[in-house]
């Protein structure tokens, strides 16, 4: 059985998914949720940015410990800052927590690899439709519920927290080696 933990890195929220595989029909999600650390109301940039840092620091040995997977995936780093000053300011954030990952999952003997967004999104859901800039949050929900249907079962659909563990599972699926049939 292979193992993976899948990663959908973010600052404030970050969504993992430790999945699991014996086959290239067999999937299971054996944990799964969102973690992150909040800004504080009056918190500068840098001492957030440091804060997070260190969170990171202490938090990923004892994901690997409990979780003890092959490897760890994340959608790939963003390459700079973009449109504006806060989204550069969050990319750059994005960043700092991913490479803390990276670099303490190294330093444990992990294997750590980046899948772009595009190509997990689409070996999950299919082609994006031409009328679409990016997919929806609903359209990676299908596509992870497609896969394991039972996988939201008892659990409530919340936008914003939710898509990012949800990201998270697609992920994983994807770097197991899920890609969705031309057909379906």
């Amino acid at each position: 059985m292979t193992c993976v933990m899948a990663l959908d890195i973010g600052a404030k929220r970050l969504g993992f998914a430790v999945v699991s595989s014996d086959s290239p029909e067999s999937y299971q999600v054996n944990a799964s949720g969102v973690l992150g650390l909040e800004r504080g109301e009056d918190e500068k940039y840098q001492q957030y940015r440091r804060r997070l840092i260190e969170h990171w620091v202490e938090l990923t040995p004892s994901l690997l410990a409990e979780y003890s997977p092959d490897e760890v995936v994340m959608e790939t780093l963003p390459a700079m800052g973009s449109g504006n000053f806060i989204e550069a300011g969050q990319s750059e954030l994005c960043k700092a927590v991913g490479i803390t990952i990276i670099v303490m999952s190294r330093l444990r003997g992990y294997t750590v690899r980046e899948i772009a967004a595009t190509s997990w999104q689409t070996k999950l859901c299919g082609p994006k439709p031409k009328t679409k800039k990016k997919r929806s949050k609903v359209d990676i929900r299908n596509g992870v519920t497609r896969v394991l249907p039972d996988f939201l079962e008892g659990r409530k659909w919340l936008e914003d927290v939710f898509a990012d563990e949800v990201d998270a599972v697609g992920i994983g699926l994807v770097a197991l080696g899920y890609g969705r049939p031309k057909d379906d």
